[in-house]
């Protein structure tokens, strides 16, 4: 077994690497959402949402390693809510534009984590099932 001091040195690392990939990418996103959102069509919606696609899906991911996988679905709702809620205040923030889209794509990625969660947790519990049956 591990000493504690390396797990909470791992726990530590990833974060870092979370947030690291997270501000490359949102840079990344920010530019080609510029670039793209004149067009108009199916791919500017993707696009200008794809920034908060992208934090949802890393949000959740940070959430994960810090609070652990006890009450998972509970503080991913929660940070999921944060972000619409967030977004919704930008109808009264000055300088700041509401957009329906970044509320979807925000819920489309956490109803898919909250899928993929459960779809691995059930083949977890199934696989020690076999393992235990003689």
């Amino acid at each position: 077994m591990r000493p504690l001091y390396c797990n909470i040195m791992i726990k530590y690392l990833l974060i870092f690497l979370i947030l690291s990939i997270t501000y490359l990418l949102m840079g990344e996103a920010e530019s080609y959402r510029a670039a793209y959102q004149q067009n108009g069509g199916m791919f500017d919606i993707i696009v200008g949402s794809l920034p908060n696609a992208i934090s949802t899906l890393l949000g959740i991911l940070l959430v994960a390693i810090i609070w652990g996988n006890k009450k998972f679905v509970q503080n991913a709702s929660s940070y999921a809510l944060g972000l619409v809620i967030y977004e919704i205040l930008q109808l009264y923030l000055p300088e700041r534009t509401f957009d329906i889209w970044d509320i979807v794509a925000t819920l489309v990625v956490y109803f898919m984590v909250v899928v993929l969660y459960f779809a691995g947790s059930r083949i977890l519990k199934e696989r020690k099932l076999l393992e235990n049956s003689p």
